[in-house]
């Protein structure tokens, strides 16, 4: 009984989030800050020799003008070295209203762990009875943009953290973004996910991003994101497994778009 009414209390506690969001929003017409974006919660998930495609998407709601970002679209591979270090390829590509899509850019990240909370192992017989429930990463992203070289990218670092709030999961992002462009300062930018299980494969959950330019130096405009999210994992064959995710993301404040549908999809083969 107590589960019953704890798992009811979640879902109406996520309805009345999403209920709220939804009837703050104006109606979705074209600005200037209407463009679509990627949105991804990096996890501390590293096993060794996992193999992982990743393909994510963003797709603005919002009327655009031409040549803005209708969809961004990213591409990525990914290798766990070891259970402790995970190395990403990506290539980000843009949808421009009324153009063609074009490649904007290449990422090469890295996902160190720290630490290895109980919960992280997906095999119960790696799990210890003193074994904690938080999970340390650190994270960094040198992005490269196709037009500019490196002259004209950047860096970001920052943490990755993964715990247990009751019966919900909740991973935390928190990254200092360098521009290497003359005249730009850095900022922050980061990104939430509170997650509930429903089934064993089945999840819903909360997500939040931001982004806070010139942070330490001339300040830009911020950009703050939340919604729900719907989430599912399926095991298929000899290690194989898909991971979708989708997700409504209302913008919080009048530089924000007003809506974006996010869904990212994970392939990863465990080759242990």
């Amino acid at each position: 009984m107590t589960i019953k009414l704890a798992k009811s209390k979640i879902y109406q506690t996520v309805l009345a989030t999403t209920t709220l969001m939804l009837f703050a929003q104006e109606p979705l017409t074209s600005s200037a800050h209407a463009q679509a974006g990627i949105f991804e919660v990096i996890h501390p998930d590293v096993e060794q020799g996992q193999i992982e495609f990743e393909v994510l998407n963003g797709v603005s709601l919002n009327n655009l003008d031409d040549e803005e970002e209708r969809s961004v679209h990213e591409f990525a591979v990914g290798y766990s070295f070891t259970d402790s270090w995970k190395f990403t390829v990506a290539v980000e590509v843009v949808n421009p209203e009324g153009d063609d899509p074009l490649v904007e850019a290449f990422e090469f990240e890295n996902l160190l762990l720290l630490t290895k909370g109980g919960h992280h192992y997906e095999d119960e017989s790696l799990r210890g009875d003193d074994d904690h429930d938080f999970t340390l990463g650190f994270h960094t992203a040198l992005e490269i943009p196709t037009e500019g070289g490196i002259s004209e990218g950047g860096i970001e670092f920052g943490p990755v953290i993964e715990t247990e709030i009751g019966a919900a999961e909740f991973v935390g992002n928190l990254f200092v973004d360098i521009p290497f462009a003359d005249g730009e300062d850095a900022g922050l930018a980061y990104a939430t996910q509170l997650i509930f299980p429903v089934t064993e494969d089945f999840a819903i959950g909360v997500e939040n991003f931001g982004e806070l330019e010139g942070l330490f130096g001339a300040r830009g405009e911020d950009i703050h994101f939340a919604g729900p999210g719907l989430y599912w994992k399926t095991e298929l064959f000899n290690g194989h497994k898909i991971e979708p995710r989708v997700a409504v993301l209302f913008g919080l404040n009048n530089e924000s778009p007003d809506a974006i549908l996010s869904f990212n999809l994970e392939y990863k083969i465990d080759q242990k």
